[in-house]
């Protein structure tokens, strides 16, 4: 197993007071989190919603997010360039893999409609031609 750790250093100045309780580090770790997700996220509405990673769309956005933390949190690192350029293939590929979906999604709901439209027809052309056969023989020898 490979694990890479960065650590990584920030110097920070305060644009107005701040009062810093005793868990400091946690505080600022949580505000430095919120305004990557405010920055990040593209629908503010869906940042809570656990199930929104799980589609498609959310999938996309987690990996375009993470590219965006990266280039903003770790520019300078040796191997960051590299996993942009792997994060934004992927992200070009999840796109299009999205995009070929919804064509097949498209094609897959006028074909039902064309097959229901089709059983609908041959459903009345049936009735049709019994009615018009027990008009000829009567509808005894239709039994």
């Amino acid at each position: 197993m490979n694990l890479v750790v960065h650590h990584l250093l920030f110097t920070l100045q305060a644009q107005t007071l701040v009062h810093l309780g005793p868990q400091a580090g946690a505080q600022i770790r949580g505000g430095l989190w919120a305004a990557l997700r405010e920055f990040a996220c593209a629908a503010p509405t869906i940042q809570g919603d656990p199930d929104h990673a799980r589609t498609p769309g959310g999938l996309l956005q987690e990996v375009l997010r993470l590219a965006a933390t990266l280039e903003v949190l770790a520019p300078s690192l040796p191997c960051a360039a590299e996993l942009r350029a792997d994060l934004r293939a992927a992200a070009d590929d999840l796109a299009a893999a999205i995009e070929q979906t919804e064509h097949c999604e498209i094609e897959r709901r006028r074909l039902h409609t064309a097959e229901r439209m089709a059983a609908q027809m041959a459903l009345r052309a049936s009735e049709r031609s019994r009615r018009l056969l027990s008009q000829y023989v009567g509808e005894e020898a239709l039994g």
